[in-house]
């Protein structure tokens, strides 16, 4: 059997041409009921789950690009390979040399090394502004030297708390300043 998955553009801020996939549809004789199409931007799917749940051991799904499958990476993958451990052929119109068997570990490698550079480099800048003196939050001059005269001055922890809009870390740490 086959089916079709669709993402209806609705967003204005991502353009999706769906002319290739409706065409193919058109070519394929698909009848209604094997067209499944959710609004980009609806994170539950309910499409894309009820085709999940119909779709048997050597079907085939027609996209106009795996994009259109999932937001998330992990996502993704974790649709590919439930698609492809029980044989049902995911045919993009983008992508055309996705073949589960040739493609999918390359794909789901590329992926995890794209999100381990990220990471990298994430851990890198926040290294590089702890050193460059740029991490956190930078502290009200003003604030800090009310909280040392209310200290000086002989109020309690929790009067300067209150009387400056602080937490109970923020004094402490003002103090040490």
């Amino acid at each position: 059997m086959v089916y079709a998955y669709i993402l209806e553009n609705v967003l204005k801020a991502y353009e999706v041409d769906n002319k290739s996939i409706f065409k193919l549809v058109k070519e394929c004789e698909l009848p209604e009921t094997s067209i499944y199409i959710d609004k980009m931007g609806d994170a539950t799917r309910p499409e894309l789950q009820e085709l999940q749940s119909i779709v048997a051991d050597g079907d085939t799904v027609l996209v106009r690009s795996l994009l259109d499958l999932a937001d998330k990476p992990d996502d993704l993958i974790s649709l590919l390979s439930h698609f492809g451990v029980r044989n049902i052929e995911v045919v993009s119109i983008v992508e055309p040399y996705y073949k589960y068997g040739d493609s999918f570990l390359y794909i789901k490698n590329a992926f995890r090394f794209y999100a381990d550079f990220s990471e990298k480099k994430r851990r890198l800048g926040i290294e590089r502004a702890k050193a460059e003196g740029r991490m956190g939050r930078k502290s009200d001059k003003d604030i800090v030297s009310k909280v040392k005269r209310l200290k000086n001055a002989g109020f309690s922890i929790q009067e300067i708390i209150s009387l400056c809009g602080i937490s109970r870390s923020t004094y402490y740490r003002m103090i040490k300043m």
